[in-house]
C-alpha cells in the first residue's frame, strides 16, 4: 500500500512534468516503483527512507546516524 502523502507527492510531480500528456508512468503512481523515464518518481522505499532520515538532518550521536553520512 502506498501512503497518501506519497500519492499526493507523485501526483504533483506528474502534473508539473512537461511529458505528462504522453507519459505512461503517470498511471503507475500507485506502484511500489514507478517506471518514470525521467526518474522523477523514486520508489516507495527510497521516499520513505528520505522522509525518515532527510539529507539535511544533522548527525545526533554516532550510533544511529545515517550510514550515508560517512
Amino acid at each position: 500500500m502506498i501512503p497518501k502523502w506519497l500519492v499526493e507527492k507523485r501526483t504533483q510531480v506528474c502534473l508539473k512534468c512537461e511529458q505528462a500528456k504522453t507519459c505512461r508512468a503517470r498511471f503507475e503512481i500507485l506502484n511500489e516503483a514507478p517506471s518514470c523515464p525521467l526518474k522523477k518518481l523514486p520508489s516507495k522505499a527510497d521516499e520513505i527512507a528520505a522522509k525518515a532520515w532527510p539529507e539535511r538532518a544533522e548527525p545526533i550521536s554516532g550510533c544511529c546516524d545515517s550510514a550515508l553520512n560517512y
